[in-house]
């Protein structure tokens, strides 16, 4: 099973998914499942449909992106602060 994240939209009609390596395309935004939004995690499963078709079903994963939203926090965390008083150069 492959993960996605959704990196943004492109107007009503595109979402730009980005994968594990750090690539991206874009893929029709009725694809993904309703209420998606940026920044959520997909899971991708092929589905076979039949003897010459195939498809591909994405699916949120709230625990993935609960995960690195985390991860997120926690790199925001160690940024250096600015100092809080004057400075001067």
């Amino acid at each position: 099973m492959t993960r996605y994240v959704v990196d943004r939209f492109e107007g009503n009609e595109w979402a730009v998914l980005e994968d594990e390596r750090g690539r991206t395309f874009t893929v029709p935004r009725n694809w993904l499942p309703s209420g998606g939004r940026e920044g959520d995690v997909l899971r991708a499963s092929d589905q076979d449909a039949g003897a010459e078709a195939r498809s591909i079903k994405f699916e949120l994963d709230s625990a993935a992106r609960e995960q690195q939203l985390g991860k997120a926090r926690e790199l925001r965390d160690r940024l250096p602060r600015a100092p809080k008083e004057d400075v001067s150069l």
